[in-house]
């Protein structure tokens, strides 16, 4: 007896094949939808612990993310993978000061957006031998007048920056300014030879160490999450098939 395949009745190898393709593009879009810069940011912070630097403290972190442009679409910051090298951050809302609708604190992550036109957090935090955190930034191209402005500074007793080498004025340690898809990540030393508003101390503190990220660990945005369930479910349907009969 001769077997005889009937045509199969479920999708078609070529339309298959197209959904595949559309599928893994969509996954991949999900994976990396958020997180186009990402870095490790590394400072020594041995000297904070010392006399006489310590009569400036207690200190603060503050990271801020400006909208240069309301034309500008949004970017996101989000901080994470904190380290104090023995130091610790205050628990907030006791220790915390934020404006705009950031998320989160030092003691977890810290998110920020340009959704405000400013938002910014200044948490207290004992300084240890080293801080270290992780960056992730969107890089969202800039259509407007001015680019959306990340930075992070450490202020004093007086919640004045310390003084840095930063030559906009600002006292930064870091700034990103997010003009391209790829920023230029600009860090500064402090400025010793300018005493700090709390205590006149002369702090003497190197440029933050910028280094890869490997892995990131930020996770997908919420509709990374829809286009990763669409891209799931369409492979699924390209691989059903009915069973050929005699």
């Amino acid at each position: 007896m001769v077997e005889k395949n009937e045509p199969q009745k479920g999708i078609t190898m070529k339309a298959k094949s197209l959904i595949t393709a559309f599928a893994l593009s969509l996954a991949l879009s999900a994976v990396s939808a958020h997180g186009d810069e990402v870095f490790t940011v590394t400072l020594d912070t041995a000297p904070l612990t010392t006399t006489p630097d310590t009569a400036a403290g207690p200190f603060s972190l503050a990271f801020q993310l400006a909208q240069g442009d309301p034309a500008n679409p949004v970017n996101s910051a989000t901080i994470t993978d904190f380290s104090f090298g023995g130091g610790s951050a205050g628990a907030c809302p006791a220790n915390c000061t934020t404006f705009g609708n950031v998320t989160g604190d030092a003691t977890s992550s810290i998110g920020l957006s340009t959704s405000d036109s400013f938002e910014a957090i200044i948490q207290a935090f004992t300084p240890g031998t080293q801080l270290s955190f992780q960056v992730d930034l969107s890089t969202n191209p800039n259509t407007g007048v001015a680019p959306d402005d990340f930075a992070f500074s450490l202020l004093d007793a007086s919640g004045s920056p310390i003084p840095t080498q930063d030559p906009s004025g600002a006292d930064t340690f870091l700034t990103v300014m997010l003009n391209s898809t790829s920023p230029t990540i600009q860090t500064y030393a402090s400025d010793s030879t300018t005493g700090t508003a709390s205590g006149n101390v002369f702090i003497s503190l190197d440029a933050p160490a910028i280094g890869t990220a490997t892995p990131p660990t930020t996770t997908p945005e919420p509709g990374s999450f829809v286009l990763l369930a669409t891209a799931l479910a369409l492979l699924g349907a390209a691989t059903l098939r009915r069973p050929a009969r005699c």
